[in-house]
């Protein structure tokens, strides 16, 4: 087959000794005029094979007669149309194609890339979903609102501390004194980003020599669909131990379930005895722009790349190529998920505030798929 492409129309011929079947495609989501130039070998009568109206030129309401040499074919492509036509004569091939999209197609490109110009990729996104992240009294009937533990038993107890809280009038204290235990927060709904990263500020004291403390991301499905955890503190493998100390810990996923209208919640494991404080719980649910997200550079850049591709195609009048990457996932997820940058004044910038201790990075966690604890 020979193809001649002008974007966002491409024309495929295939020719046999007696035929010559001719394939027009539109590539983009408007509709387009296209002038095409054919060399005939011989007299014929295009039959449509292809698309309800195939757009032939008619004279008088009857299908246009091509006369052997060189012809002109106007034709109309509806969006993503194809259409069809045999000629009965072969060797009949595109010397030339000339394609006029609709003005309002290149401005609505125009648009959508400069929408996605402005776009901040460093801002962070907090995902405001936890009941009570900070550990706060409500003034309730006792407890800790928003927050419980999985079991009841002797061996375990949570309550509100006000002594030495992270942060606002009191935290999480949290004894255990058996072999294992969780603290979970009230469900949520999955993000549609489908990423998080969780942090947390967390101290403690007695651990046993085989304790570890877990942080967990899970759905609220009775058959565990999605639990992820890391491991943030262990005196049995090694890892950062955790100490009396607030310290600032954290793990990150990118794996939730997309399109989900599922729930979900966060999960605190003590795999032994000991006795911790835990405060200031966040989620964030975009990963990038967190400097301290390992791959934060790399995916950034490779959206600013894809972001130039899709000007340098719409400058180079390849509006097909153009359509394609501003309408692609990322690029419909940048738009849906980030928010414009606001602009700065140069002359009247503020100094930079002093760095908060929550910027700075977290202790990440030993990432692993969730094996069940407890159940």
């Amino acid at each position: 087959a020979a193809v001649h492409r002008r974007q966002p129309v491409t024309i495929r011929t295939y020719d046999d000794d007696a035929d010559t079947i001719c394939v027009l495609i539109n590539e983009c989501a408007w509709s387009v005029e296209g002038e095409i130039a054919l060399d005939v070998s011989r007299d014929t009568a295009p039959q449509p094979i292809v698309g309800a109206d195939a757009g032939l030129a008619t004279i008088g309401g009857a299908t246009k007669q091509f006369t052997a040499g060189r012809q002109t074919w106007a034709v109309h492509l509806e969006p993503y149309g194809i259409q069809g036509v045999r000629f009965a004569a072969a060797k009949v091939s595109v010397a030339d194609l000339q394609v006029t999209v609709p003005a309002t197609a290149k401005a609505e490109l125009a648009a959508r890339l400069e929408e996605l110009d402005k776009r901040d990729l460093t801002a962070p996104s907090a995902y405001r979903v936890l009941e009570n992240p900070g550990f706060e009294p409500t003034g309730g009937a006792g407890g800790v609102p928003g927050w419980k533990l999985t079991q009841d038993d002797s061996q375990s107890v949570i309550e509100l501390d006000a002594t030495l809280p992270r942060g606002g009038k009191a935290c999480l204290y949290w004894r255990s004194r058996g072999e294992g235990t969780m603290v979970e927060s009230n469900t949520f709904p999955m993000p549609p980003t489908g990423q998080l990263f969780l942090t947390a500020w967390v101290r403690g004291e007695n651990l046993g020599p085989d304790t570890e403390l877990r942080m967990l991301l899970e759905d609220d499905h009775a058959s565990g669909n999605y639990r992820r955890f890391a491991i943030i503190g262990s005196t049995a493998t090694g890892s950062q131990q955790i100490g009396n100390e607030w310290r600032y810990y954290g793990f990150s996923v990118n794996d939730i379930p997309l399109g989900s209208r599922g729930k979900m919640r966060v999960k605190f494991e003590l795999t032994g005895p000991g006795e911790m404080w835990i405060d200031e719980v966040q989620l964030q649910d975009l990963l990038f722009p967190l400097r301290y997200y390992q791959f934060s550079q790399q995916e950034k850049l490779e959206l600013v790349k894809r972001i130039s591709a899709g000007r340098n195609a719409y400058d180079a009048d390849r509006l097909a190529d153009c359509a394609e990457l501003v309408d692609s996932y990322w690029l419909r997820f940048l738009l849906a998920y980030t928010r414009p940058a606001v602009p700065v004044v140069a002359a009247e910038s503020p100094a930079a505030p002093p760095e908060k201790e929550e910027d700075k990075a977290p202790t990440i966690g030993g990432l692993k798929r969730y094996i069940p604890f407890l159940r």
